[in-house]
Formats: C-alpha cells, structure tokens, sequence
C-alpha cells in the first residue's frame, strides 16, 4: 500500500498492479504469483489463505494490500488491472461491482480467453487488447485488415520476442482507430522522452519520480521566455504533423525558438492528462511549480 500512496503523493492519479487470488478468494495487489522474491515468506499466493497471508510484508516491512483496500483507501486513484488467473477473473468482476469501481479501472491480460470473459459480464469497463488482438493491431499498422474487438487501449511493450511493436506507424495506425496506445515498462527518461516525442498515450513505469521529473522538465521548456536558448527536444517530422493537423505544418524560420508548433504542444501537453500517463501535474506538492500548475490549470479551462 505504501507504494500506491508515495504515487499518489507525487501528485499521480493512475496506477498499474497486477492482482492474485489466495486459496479463500481474496484478490491482492502484488505482482509475484509467490511470496518467495518480494516477501519474507515463502510460498504460492493461491495455496495461501488470507488469514496468513496478512502478516507476510514485502520487503519486511509492509504488509500486502488487498485490491478492494487499494480502490476504497484511494478513491480518486484510476487504476489499471491485469489479473493473473481465471479465478482472478472472477473475483475481479465481483469487486468491481462491489465497490462501484467501473468508470475508474481498466483491466489487461496476455489472455484472450480472460478477457473475453470479463467483456461478456462488464462490457462497458475500459479492457485494453490481448496477445491476439494486439498482433493483429501490429499487422494493422503495416497494411493489413484489423477486426474489430472490444479494447480502449493497446497496452504494449516497445518490442516483444526482438520484434518492434512501437513505432510512429504503429501509434498513428492507432490514434487512426480511435485506441491509446500505452507503453510498458518504461524506467529510462530518454526512452521516456523518445515514446513521448512519437505520440504515445501513456506510459507504465518502475520510477514514477523519474517520469515525474521528465514531465516537468517538458512543461518547463515550454514556459521559458522566447529569447532563451531553449530548443525543442525533438521536432515532428512533417509526416506527424499533417497526421497530428492537416492545415499546420511546422515553420522552422518563423516559429520563436522557446515555442513549438501548436500540434506539437498540444499533443504533448494531452501526455500529462491522458489515460495511463500517470501524472496530474504535481498538485501543490513543490511551491517553485505553483506558477506552472496556475498555467496548466488556465491551459485546459480554455479548451
């Protein structure tokens, strides 16, 4: 639990955990299915009851958090679930509905079969591709045909098995869909920075203060007077920015060096809102920031 609320202090509103059933049906947040790597215990989640589970604590400090304690002790928390087993399934169902939790959750799974049965009994609940549509989602960018599924999202690795699945085709073939396209796990800043620049919707991360920092050297940038020697950290290739707005293409000569295009700023200014990007802008936590937190909050009450 502590680990979702040092997130939920640095000022981030969206969250990732995976979720495992014990032996007596109580779904906890940890992403081992034993205790054996993380814990000071040994053993399998699902051959345990929760009555000893209770008093295993990760890292020999902090006790196991049940998913029903993260979404009651967290309300404002939007948080993404993938559960690790079909009795997970089952259980997830039931404690979405029990805690009225269907508008802040999206659930993930590398099983088509899970996913599947969960969109049959909660089918207006946000669920991102599995391991079938996500490789059809990947022909898709490339030129073939794509069936319909039922995801909001593509949750995906930059590559999988030495294949490239993120690229610039693959995220506009996406966007093109009306799908997110979110990245995981994302702990270097200038891959951060790269997936950012290419137009990705959310990024999964191990180091939320280090995502933190990126984004806020980002909005920095864009609030530096225009005679500094600020330059872009990338510009988008004209291909992107047709993509991004067909009437406005970047103006190198006539555009003030500490003022990127309006597309460009707009489609990366959306990364700090965005479903899975995992921040909301430092609330108060820094007072240096409080100037830059009026000017986003102006930012999106104009729009």
């Amino acid at each position: 639990m502590a680990a979702f609320e040092g997130a939920a202090r640095l000022g981030f509103r969206y969250v990732e955990t995976d979720v495992h059933a014990t032996a007596d049906g109580v779904l906890l947040a940890f992403h081992d299915p034993h205790l054996d790597r993380l814990t000071d215990q040994h053993g399998r989640i699902d051959r345990l009851e929760w009555s000893s589970l209770r008093h295993v604590r990760v890292a020999g400090t902090e006790p196991i958090a049940r998913l029903e304690e993260l979404l009651g002790e967290f309300p404002d928390l939007r948080v993404n679930i993938e559960p690790k087993s079909d009795v997970a399934v089952e259980l997830l169902i039931n404690t979405i509905r029990r805690t009225g939790a269907e508008m802040r959750v999206c659930v993930g799974s590398f099983s088509d079969r899970r996913l599947h049965r969960f969109r049959a009994v909660l089918p207006k609940v946000c669920t991102s591709m599995g391991r079938t549509e996500t490789t059809g989602a990947r022909l898709y960018s490339i030129g073939l045909p794509l069936r319909s599924g039922g995801a909001a999202c593509a949750q995906v690795p930059v590559r999988w098995k030495g294949i490239r699945i993120v690229d610039r085709r693959f995220i506009r073939a996406m966007k093109q869909r009306g799908l997110q396209t979110h990245v995981w796990t994302v702990n270097d800043p200038g891959e951060m920075h790269r997936l950012i620049d290419l137009g990705v919707d959310g990024l999964m991360t191990d180091r939320p203060a280090q995502l933190k920092a990126v984004l806020i050297a980002r909005l920095h940038a864009w609030n530096k007077p225009a005679r500094s020697r600020w330059k872009p950290i990338s510009w988008p290739s004209s291909r992107t920015m047709k993509l991004l707005s067909p009437a406005a293409k970047p103006n190198r000569r006539n555009t003030p060096a500490a003022e990127p295009p309006q597309p460009y700023r707009n489609v990366i200014t959306r990364m700090v809102e965005i479903w899975q990007i995992h921040t909301a802008w430092c609330q108060g936590e820094l007072a240096q920031h409080a100037r830059l937190e009026d000017q986003i909050s102006r930012h999106w009450s104009s729009q």
